[in-house]
């Protein structure tokens, strides 16, 4: 079982700043740190047991979500932003899972694709759908397709 100091560091309770905001249950990173001495081998045994069962408790994945306007009087959905409240402890998991994932996908992942792949930039994809594109051209080819989506319509939409 790993010290309470190390999966404290690991898990990165300690990089959320502490005036973020606070989960559903009021606990903020700052109470955490402040009373990491007492509460740590809690949480430790906690995330523990989530990596060995899988199981997480309801309300350790309950969410609240916030939309604050923009500008004084909002008119349409693109003039909200939208902040979540999520549980410390389970952003504490989500980084831990993020962690041990950062090493895995670049095995995993299709040089082609650019998403996750250290060292990569937005640029590649664009230069790949170039290519794609310029293929349309030639003969004997397998049959393609190019689909362009709105993705800005996509994450500004609220139903």
């Amino acid at each position: 079982m790993q010290t309470v100091h190390r999966l404290r560091d690991q898990v990165g309770y300690f990089s959320i700043l502490n005036h973020k905001s606070p989960g559903p249950d009021g606990f903020s990173s700052g109470f955490y740190k402040h009373a990491w001495n007492q509460i740590g081998p809690l949480v430790c045994r906690v995330v523990n047991q989530f990596f060995k069962t899988g199981n997480l408790p309801r309300h350790f994945g309950e969410t609240k979500l916030l939309v604050l306007p923009k500008v004084p009087r909002p008119k349409n959905a693109m003039e909200f932003r939208p902040i979540s409240y999520c549980n410390v402890l389970y952003k504490g998991i989500s980084k831990l899972l993020c962690l041990r994932l950062k090493q895995v996908l670049p095995h995993l992942i299709d040089p082609s694709q650019a998403a996750f792949v250290p060292g990569w930039e937005i640029l590649y994809n664009i230069l790949i759908c170039q290519d794609i594109a310029r293929g349309y051209q030639r003969q004997h080819i397998s049959p393609r397709c190019i689909l362009k989506m709105d993705l800005h319509k996509a994450f500004d939409s609220i139903h």
